[in-house]
């Protein structure tokens, strides 16, 4: 029996350690996106970091700039590079996109808009159950226009 309690425990040690290490990994690359962010654009704050996982790791950053407009850099921490600032008033909103979805897509049930980055291009994916009942990643430009991308996955039931 003790020497089973003895075995938890260093597996529960091993594990929160695994998780922890695991965390300052991501933790690390999502402030080094931040420096990049603001060393390379015109941000001077930041308000958020997302992570896009496509054909490579995108850290979206979302912040302001010194007047008071807010920006997005689509930045490469590994590769210590932006690949893309674009200005929010030149961009469509996401409650903007995802109005604009709704309205070609009324019977599809939608789960979510994130930014993303496909083809070397800043976009807007989309995740939703469309009438078929396919799982959908669905892209468009930042300024609504439908993007030459989509992946929609058949649902086992």
């Amino acid at each position: 029996m003790i020497v089973l309690l003895i075995l938890f425990f260093i597996t529960a040690v091993m594990g929160v350690w695994l998780y922890s290490d695991a965390q300052n990994d991501k933790n690390s690359q999502d402030q080094e996106a931040r420096t990049l962010a603001i060393q390379n654009t015109a941000l001077s704050t930041v308000q958020n970091v997302t992570v896009y996982h496509g054909e490579e790791t995108v850290h979206i950053v979302e912040g302001t700039e010194e007047n008071g407009s807010e920006g997005l850099a689509f930045v490469q921490a590994d590769q210590q590079s932006v690949l893309e600032y674009v200005k929010a008033k030149d961009v469509l909103s996401m409650d903007g996109m995802k109005s604009q979805w709704r309205s070609s897509c009324e019977s599809c049930n939608f789960k979510k808009v994130q930014y993303a980055f496909e083809e070397g291009e800043p976009v807007f994916e989309l995740t939703y159950i469309d009438e078929q009942n396919r799982y959908v990643f669905d892209y468009f430009t930042l300024t609504g226009e439908s993007f030459d991308q989509r992946f929609a996955f058949k649902q086992n039931n």
